[in-house]
């Protein structure tokens, strides 16, 4: 593990709504992300642990910059180097280091930005020196009732008709939803469809799967998914640059010793994590985006919290 060459500070963003979202420069993490329900009473709706300590290591990933399935180096054990801005509007996270990173990048950057409608703006840009694969995104782990109960009842809609099935060995087939608990296309609770009797929910032991929500290339944030807590009323949008859409249910929570006054349990919590489509125009299969000598990498992610109508 990597020992750290600053002391990591926190930073947080606050709007209008008195909504405060924290990010620590350890893992560039997302700490936590304080929001009101239909009555006004404020919540943390990220799964988190209860000290920034715990950030260093991190072996959950919660709320940490990842790149998936990639093969590449771990970046939640990176020490950023957070920069505010001057309207103190928005947080810019740029690593201490790259040597020994091993992606081939001459520079990396995350923007945060929070703004007076509950939008916050994840944004990465990046630079190739060498041939470089790139997928990043965001192990933001959330719950919506402010972690008082699990996921389970929490309304999900997804904009995908396909997802990629896990095979024998890790290799990934490009499926449709339709007839499977992997159809989302209208709102469905989480809950009910984790008991399906599926061989892809027993395979991962719940979702752990990409949808191909498609229109990539435009440079311009569209929705993909949409979840809602019907107990607090708390709304949570997607939008992205990206092709893909990675839904985890938190399959692997429990035993997390998080903020709780006890430790996570499975289906605690959930993410939606936007990044490169792995289903090219070809048919061939790639863990993300490949850039030549001089290339430039972006995607913004926008969670946006919200109250459901």
């Amino acid at each position: 593990m990597e020992s750290w060459p600053l002391p990591a500070r926190l930073f947080t963003l606050r709007n209008r709504r008195e909504m405060r979202v924290t990010i620590s420069e350890h893992g560039a993490a997302l700490v936590s992300w304080w929001a009101p329900d239909r009555y006004g009473r404020m919540a943390d709706v990220l799964l988190g642990y209860p000290d920034d300590g715990e950030y260093a290591r991190n072996e959950a990933c919660l709320g940490a910059v990842v790149q998936r399935d990639s093969g590449g180096p771990r970046l939640h054990a990176r020490h950023w180097r957070g920069e505010l801005d001057v309207g103190g509007t928005g947080l810019i996270l740029r690593p201490a280091s790259l040597d020994g990173i091993g992606m081939g990048l001459a520079g990396l950057e995350l923007r945060y930005d929070l703004d007076d409608d509950g939008c916050l703006s994840i944004t990465c840009h990046a630079v190739a020196e060498s041939p470089a694969l790139v997928n990043l995104s965001t192990h933001a782990c959330f719950n919506l009732n402010g972690g008082h109960a699990d996921v389970g009842d929490h309304m999900l809609q997804i904009d995908a008709d396909r997802f990629l099935a896990i095979g024998s060995g890790g290799a990934l087939r490009d499926t449709e939803v339709s007839g499977t608990p992997f159809d989302f296309r209208r709102p469905a609770p989480i809950g009910p469809r984790l008991r399906w009797p599926h061989e892809q929910i027993g395979v991962a032991g719940g979702f752990d799967h990409a949808y191909q929500v498609g229109g990539a290339g435009s440079g311009i944030a569209r929705p993909v998914a949409t979840i809602h807590d019907p107990g607090s009323g708390r709304r949570l949008q997607v939008s992205t640059t990206e092709a893909g859409l990675h839904f985890y249910s938190g399959n692997r929570l429990d035993g997390v010793v998080g903020r709780g006054s006890a430790p996570y349990e499975r289906h605690a919590g959930f993410c939606l994590e936007a990044g490169a489509s792995r289903v090219q125009r070809d048919g061939a299969r790639a863990a993300g985006t490949l850039l030549g000598p001089g290339e430039v990498y972006r995607h913004t992610t926008v969670y946006r919290v919200s109250l459901q109508p």
